[in-house]
């Protein structure tokens, strides 16, 4: 990615932290306000192997399924469908604070 190219990405999200350590990092999409994890395969969420993920909301209901030792977290993506990604417990711990996931447990 060129430098004008890479400066522009990173104006879209504003950087919020890392979630857990060697895992994904939580975002705000400046436009919509819209908030996105991103895994370390790219700088920002759109520039991620699998492009932005948002903590949307699926039928008015947030979810997330215990899966020990990890979680599968329903996002939405950037098209707007539901798919899952993992995350790790103390991923999981900050975004049931924050986000009020509701976790389905086994």
């Amino acid at each position: 990615m060129n430098k004008a190219k890479a400066a522009v990405a990173a104006a879209r999200w504003q950087y919020l932290g890392r979630l857990e350590k060697g895992g994904h990092a939580l975002f705000r999409e400046i436009a919509t306000g819209r908030f996105a994890i991103a895994d370390e395969s790219g700088a920002t969420p759109s520039e991620t192997d699998d492009g932005p993920l948002y903590l949307d909301p699926v039928d008015h209901q947030t979810l997330a399924i215990n899966r020990e030792p990890t979680y599968w977290l329903q996002v939405v993506d950037a098209k707007g469908r539901v798919c899952e990604t993992t995350v790790g417990r103390a991923a999981m711990h900050t975004l049931r604070e924050r986000f009020r996931y509701m976790v389905e447990e086994p």
